[in-house]
This record gives structure tokens, C-alpha cells and sequence, in this order.
């Protein structure tokens, strides 16, 4: 009897070890992890980034088409160097041109993990433009939503620039939102409204600009709908 008890002892003993050996191989695992990331975080706060990255990044502050070089090679390199090229942006030393072309990098390599900080820049009354425009050419649900944000905002600009990239992004929902902006009192944004009304073709679309265009007292607006209707062979002559 003793000796089954000792047994039963020495079972729940070696048990006990390897659980907490286990414990201790995945804290160390984990440890392991978290310091492998602060170190790659730490190199790039220190600019320990690959040469040819790095180059390529001198080439986005340039005035001349040597920066299309440069975009061509982060489109190669895919997702690689979003986080790069985000901290790139906000550094001290950014200048202008070199943020203005990192935003439109962010587009051409379709960085949907860029959103949030795409986001925060048509957001900010900075390169809204920019910002818009590589929103709409990554253009995925999360994408859309920013612009969404920002075509229901009350800053006419971010509202015209959202309304203006969402043309590149054919959806029900995206439709939907320009509707509703197109009896906007801004003529600027009610053209932009419609152009990417039109670019999105829906089966509603003759519908809309006859409705619009009676209506429409801009010279500007009225000859967008009129030139577009006539592509179409749909125009209203009056009198019909």
C-alpha cells in the first residue's frame, strides 16, 4: 500500500515538473518573441534599414521622375516596408515632396494595412488630396469607409476629395453615400458628386442625372450631366 501511494507521489511530482517546464519554455518563447520585435523596432528608430530601402527613400524626396523609380520598387516589394514608410513620414527629416510621394506610394502598392494611417492623414487637412486618392486606389471595405467618413465630414475639401476617390470604388454602399451628397449646396462638390456617380455606371444612373439636372443651376454641373447623357444617347430636348 505504501508503495502504491509513493508511486502515485512520484507520478503527480513528475506531472507537476512538466507543467511547469512547459510554462517556462512558452514564457520563454514568448520573451523571446517580444524582444525580437522591439529589436526590429529599435533598428528602424535607428535607421538600421537596408541600404537599398534606404535609397529608395532618398529617391522619394526627388522633383524629378527618379521618385517613380522609387515607387515602382516598393510596389515590388509588396507590404514589406509599409511600417517603413509610415515612420519615413513622420520623421523630422521628411520633407514635402517625400511625404507627398510616401502617401502616394501607399496607394500604388495597395497597403491595406496603411488605411488607419491613411485615415488619420485625409483627416487632418494635410495632402488630403493624396490621402484620398491612395484611399481609393486601395479601395478595399475599410478603405471606403474612411472616405465615407470624410464625404459625410463638414470640411467642403475632405468632403469634394472623399466624394472624388470614391469613383474608383464601385460599390452599392459607396454609391449609396454619393447619393445622398448630391443635392449638396457646394457646386464644387456636387460636381465631383456626380463624375463619380457617373463613373460608377449603376442601373439608376439616367434616372439620377435627369433628376439632377432639372434642377441644377450651375453652369459647370449642368454641362457635366448634359455631356454625359449626350455619351450615353439619353438627354432629355425640352418640349419632348
Amino acid at each position: 500500500m505504501r508503495f502504491v501511494t509513493n508511486m502515485h507521489l512520484t507520478l503527480g511530482f513528475i506531472l507537476l515538473v512538466a507543467i511547469v517546464i512547459t510554462f517556462i519554455v512558452e514564457w520563454q518563447s514568448q520573451i523571446d518573441t517580444d524582444h525580437r520585435q522591439e529589436k526590429e523596432m529599435s533598428a528602424l528608430s535607428m535607421n538600421e534599414i537596408p541600404k537599398e530601402a534606404e535609397e529608395q527613400l532618398d529617391l522619394l524626396a526627388s522633383e524629378h521622375g527618379d521618385y517613380r523609380n522609387a515607387v515602382e520598387w516598393f510596389k515590388q516589394q509588396g507590404s514589406t516596408h509599409v511600417q517603413l514608410l509610415i515612420r519615413s513620414f513622420n520623421s523630422k527629416e521628411a520633407v514635402y515632396l517625400q511625404q507627398v510621394h510616401i502617401i502616394e506610394t501607399l496607394g500604388e502598392i495597395d497597403a491595406d494595412t496603411a488605411v488607419p494611417f491613411l485615415g488619420e492623414v485625409l483627416r487632418s487637412g494635410e495632402l488630403t488630396w493624396e490621402a484620398a486618392q491612395a484611399l481609393g486606389k486601395i479601395g478595399d471595405e475599410q478603405a471606403e469607409d474612411e472616405l465615407i467618413k470624410g464625404l459625410n465630414s463638414n470640411r467642403g475639401e475632405l468632403v469634394k476629395e472623399s466624394a472624388k476617390a470614391l469613383g474608383y470604388v464601385n460599390s452599392n454602399k459607396s454609391f449609396t453615400a454619393l447619393k445622398a451628397e448630391i443635392n449638396n449646396s457646394d457646386a464644387a462638390v456636387r460636381f465631383h458628386v456626380i463624375q463619380s456617380i457617373i463613373l460608377q455606371d449603376k442601373a439608376d444612373l439616367l434616372d439620377i442625372l435627369n433628376s439632377r439636372l432639372d434642377i441644377e443651376d450651375d453652369a459647370d454641373v449642368r454641362k457635366l450631366i448634359e455631356d454625359s447623357l449626350k455619351h450615353i444617347g439619353a438627354l432629355k430636348v425640352k418640349g419632348d
